[in-house]
């Protein structure tokens, strides 16, 4: 398994579930777990980074926008079906303002980025106020271990605490880290690993500067101790 946050090589990324092994049973599982998460979003504007978010099941009512670095006919006819607006542009610099974007959804897009710290980065900057970003991933630990390919497609494994330091530099707040399967999988070794972040405007741990105290002789032992021998 490669360490660096960076891999040398460009990856092509599905755009659609259906191109993946048992792709359709993924998104339906991502979709139901973060059905409670999609609720909460405050705003009602939702960026779905790559094809696999695009695919991703939520609530109706959230303005959802897509994003992916290449215009395909799926993405394009599912867009014009729920009536969803679709960009095309870099996941590596995003096509969007400061504080623009209220929830950010990657279904295991980071399982398909060259660059995953830079497109969190991205995600930090265009999120709003206690923004959501929402993320799956391919679990380490399952029967993925081995594989180098999914259909044929290239992807990278990452352990979830990987994640989420990055998400903590970023100064994200954890609300979730869950492993989730299907029926027949046991629970440690799932498929999925699920992971949901709220960005924070202040520092999570506080760090109150020293008392410093105007009368430094009053810490000063010596100079008591020769005061009372003069009195």
């Amino acid at each position: 398994m490669k360490w660096k946050a960076k891999s040398p090589y460009s990856l092509t990324p599905p755009t659609s579930w259906s191109q993946l092994p048992f792709g359709d049973a993924y998104s339906t599982l991502i979709g139901a777990h973060f059905e409670k998460w999609f609720a909460r979003i405050q705003g009602r504007r939702l960026l779905k980074i790559s094809g696999l978010s695009a695919e991703v099941p939520c609530h109706e009512q959230l303005q959802q926008v897509v994003l992916n670095d290449k215009t395909c006919e799926n993405l394009t006819a599912l867009c014009q079906r729920r009536q969803t607006i679709f960009i095309e542009g870099s996941l590596q610099e995003l096509p969007f303002g400061e504080d623009t974007v209220d929830a950010c959804l990657l279904a295991n897009t980071l399982n398909f980025t060259q660059d995953p710290h830079q497109l969190l980065r991205e995600t930090e900057r265009i999120l709003s106020d206690d923004g959501y970003v929402l993320i799956s991933l391919f679990n380490p630990c399952s029967k993925l271990l081995f594989k180098r390919k999914l259909g044929k497609f290239n992807f990278r494994l990452f352990f979830p605490f990987r994640v989420i330091d990055w998400l903590e530099l970023l100064n994200f707040e954890i609300l979730l880290q869950q492993t989730v399967s299907f029926g027949h999988e046991p629970k440690i070794f799932g498929s999925l690993c699920l992971i949901v972040a709220q960005k924070r405007t202040l520092p999570l741990t506080l760090q109150p500067q020293k008392v410093r105290y105007e009368n430094q002789e009053i810490l000063n032992p010596v100079s008591a101790f020769k005061e009372k021998i003069n009195t």
